[in-house]
């Protein structure tokens, strides 16, 4: 027999599908934990995964449409991105970062008043035509639009909220 624990399969355990969205909670199921602030963010992040296309203006993408169409730019040599707008009028919605500002290795985004985020690409870092290493991971530049997202955005309308504020990364690897 075989120890406990050891098994004999050697095969590497199952890949999981990394380009759909992982959410801990669906919408009014999300489980209570002790920490509202965790809470909260998830009910955010549920809340942008269930904004239908009709409810948003049509020069716009819900969280899902951006989603696909980064996935399609990953071979891709530039940073696609998509800043995300929160109006009184409408469900958050994102807006296509303008080609001027995207490049290799950059997505500049716009800091607005309504503006609350955005979502990006890294492009495969495995594909051959790029002239620098990419790596799968939120990057210092990264880390610092969230604080420009939190310092820009100023709506009267909708109190400064931590949960408010989100920065997505979309990568080969997921």
């Amino acid at each position: 027999g075989t120890e406990q624990g050891s098994g004999t399969d050697s095969s590497p355990p199952p890949v999981e599908d990394m380009t759909t969205p992982v959410v801990s909670c669906d919408g009014a199921n999300c489980p209570e934990t002790s920490d509202p602030i965790h809470d909260k963010n998830c009910a955010e992040l549920q809340a942008l995964l269930e904004v239908h296309t009709d409810s948003i203006p049509s020069s716009t993408k819900t969280l899902k449409e951006a989603i696909t169409e980064l996935k399609d730019e990953l071979e891709g040599k530039t940073e696609e991105g998509f800043t995300l707008h929160k109006a009184t009028n409408y469900p958050p919605a994102f807006a296509a970062v303008p080609d001027h500002q995207r490049g290799e290795g950059f997505c500049n985004y716009s800091a607005a008043i309504n503006v609350i985020g955005g979502i990006h690409i890294h492009v495969d870092n495995t594909h051959a035509a790029l002239e620098a290493d990419y790596e799968p991971m939120f990057s210092h530049g990264d880390i610092k639009d969230l604080l420009v997202f939190t310092e820009t955005y100023n709506n009267p309308n909708n109190p400064i909220d931590s949960s408010l504020f989100t920065h997505m990364l979309v990568t080969y690897q997921g």
